[in-house]
C-alpha cells in the first residue's frame, strides 16, 4: 500500500573501488525519513548502498544502490 513506514532504521554504506569506506545508521523519523552525511576529501566515483532494517524481521529483500560523483 501507500502507508509510511516510520519504525526501524536505514543503514547507509559508502563504497569506493568495491571497498566499504564508511557506514552510518539512522533511525526513521515519524515521516519515514532518515538522513546521513559522509565527508570525503577524494574526488571520484562512489557507491552508496542503503538497507532497511526493521529490528524484528531483519533486512528486507531490497537494497538500494546509488552512484555518486564527487568533484574537487
Amino acid at each position: 500500500g501507500n502507508s509510511i513506514i516510520d519504525t526501524g532504521m536505514l543503514i547507509f554504506s559508502l563504497y569506493r573501488d568495491d571497498d566499504e569506506k564508511y557506514r552510518y545508521v539512522s533511525e526513521l523519523d515519524n515521516s519515514g525519513a532518515a538522513t546521513f552525511n559522509f565527508l570525503t576529501t577524494r574526488a571520484g566515483s562512489y557507491i552508496v548502498k542503503i538497507k532497511y532494517y526493521d529490528g524484528v524481521l531483519g533486512y528486507k529483500e531490497s537494497e538500494i544502490e546509488v552512484q555518486v560523483e564527487v568533484d574537487e
